[in-house]
């Protein structure tokens, strides 16, 4: 039963005689009497991750959160080096269709915000999408100390605008780490929102929007109304921005605004060609090619190929390279592929392409040529022997394909390059 009225000289003296180790029982307690705020003053919340969702139509609510080794172990690294001694991530797991329980008990306590420094939120399948935008913004408005948040979903609706924006108002100025659900409607409200939003987070330097297509929704590339945007600089190094095309438009805009900082860009490839040359510090990129969405239509995989290597030739100071998922079997496709080796940055040290179609011949001429990609270190090459075993392609003997493999593996230890 929870006791509200406890003194909070009276935890401190319970607190006291627990084992400082003894999260579980620190947690439990602290739970079950609903009363955070003096256990968080003792144990800070670094790490919280709250989770609500609907389990066999039943309702239940678990009172207690859970520690896992894990995520102390977890979060115990990634504080090592500003000396702290322990760390807890404590996991609130509320299984029933509304959130009205949750949602009290954090309104019952709402300086908790101030001792948490990691959110995770995932609020699935709620009754009323009011309810997951209340929650959010009830837990993060008092977090001033708050340097990651990560919101799974929220429950909010497909054009609810509104309420993205109340969310991104209330976002710590310190915020470091911002990870969002990446609907292209999302991504849309996001950069309608950047001169007013993401402009006021000096501190914010990786951004994540992760894939998550619209559900009635069958076509992987849409275009939507752009609002009236109007870049305001801020200073990303990281943006994972995946995706199957959508949000062109504001994937330009939110990159443009840290082109000066950037150092770490993950993207779908679009149609177009995109001009990195802007972007001075940039020296990671990793593609996510869709190019197999284009059906049987020959041109959609050339002209996506192309967009490839273009934006890859526009890099300048670029010293790793991912290009994943491709699909470029088709030949009017492949032929285009081996432009792709010829495009690569001087700059260039690890090269990761096991993921596309580039014949051994192609990658035979390549490292042949000791003028491309100079600084090389590190090749991930789709190999046939690994990946292959049992499969011979028409016309080409398994003798020919072991010889050709053998001469990349020589030319990689000739050029001192690891595969």
């Amino acid at each position: 039963m929870p006791v509200p009225s406890l003194p909070n000289e009276l935890f401190g003296i319970i607190t006291s005689k627990i084992p400082r180790q003894d999260h579980h029982t620190l947690s439990s307690l602290a739970l079950a009497s609903r009363r955070f705020l003096p256990f968080a003053r003792a144990r800070p919340y670094y790490h919280l991750k709250i989770h609500a969702k609907w389990l066999d139509d039943k309702e239940f609510y678990q009172s207690a959160p859970h520690l896992t080794e894990e995520g102390v172990d977890k979060v115990n690294e990634e504080l090592e080096e500003s000396q702290e001694e322990w760390a807890t991530r404590y996991f609130l797991h509320h299984f029933e269709p509304s959130s009205r329980k949750l949602l009290d008990t954090f309104m019952a306590t709402p300086k908790l915000g101030t001792y948490v420094r990691f959110m995770e939120v995932e609020l699935w399948l709620l009754n009323d999408p009011d309810d997951g935008v209340r929650l959010l913004r009830t837990m993060i408005a008092p977090s001033s100390n708050l340097q990651r948040l990560e919101v799974r979903s929220v429950g909010w609706g497909t054009e609810d605008g509104e309420a993205f924006d109340a969310v991104l108002a209330q976002l710590a100025p310190n915020l470091t780490e911002l990870v969002l659900p990446g609907a292209e409607w999302t991504k849309r409200r996001l950069a309608s929102s950047l001169g007013v939003g993401l402009g006021g987070f000096p501190e914010l330097s990786a951004l994540c929007l992760e894939e998550e297509p619209p559900e009635h929704s069958q076509t992987n590339y849409c275009r939507w109304p752009t609002p009236e945007l109007s870049a305001a600089p801020f200073h990303l190094r990281t943006l994972f921005w995946e995706g199957y095309g959508v949000g062109e438009e504001e994937f330009r805009l939110v990159a443009s605004a840290s082109a000066s900082t950037l150092e770490y860009l993950y993207i779908p490839i679009f149609k177009e060609t995109l001009d990195l040359s802007s972007f001075l510090n940039l020296t990671i990129l990793h593609i996510q090619s869709k190019i197999s969405a284009g059906g049987n239509d020959l041109d959609v995989d050339v002209e996506f190929t192309r967009a490839i290597v273009a934006t890859v030739r526009s890099c300048r100071v670029l010293t790793t390279l991912t290009v994943e998922e491709t699909s470029t079997s088709r030949t009017s496709a492949a032929w285009e592929t081996p432009h792709l080796l010829g495009a690569l940055p001087s700059t260039l040290t690890q090269l990761d392409i096991k993921e596309m179609d580039i014949s051994r011949p192609y990658l035979l001429t390549f490292l042949r040529n000791t003028s491309l990609a100079p600084e090389l270190s590190e090749l991930w090459y789709p190999r046939f022997r690994a990946h292959y075993p049992g499969w011979t392609p028409r016309g080409t003997s398994i003798e020919v394909i072991r010889a050709e493999e053998g001469e990349i593996e020589r030319l990689c230890a000739e050029r001192g390059i690891g595969w």
